[in-house]
């Protein structure tokens, strides 16, 4: 199965420029890793966000 990793999918964009990370044939399965909308920064309750006081 093939497999594109967060590294590779950290995007924030499109563009029709951009090559595509895989190609797969019809009824292929393959995973896109992909990050939350912090990039990853929230990892335990420790990293929660505390507003500006």
């Amino acid at each position: 199965m093939q497999r594109i990793t967060r590294d590779l999918a950290r995007k924030y964009a499109f563009d029709w420029r951009d090559e595509p990370l895989l190609h797969v044939q019809p009824g292929e399965s393959f995973v896109i890793e992909t990050w939350d909308a912090s990039t990853g920064y929230f990892e335990s309750p420790a990293d929660k966000a505390i507003p500006a006081q």
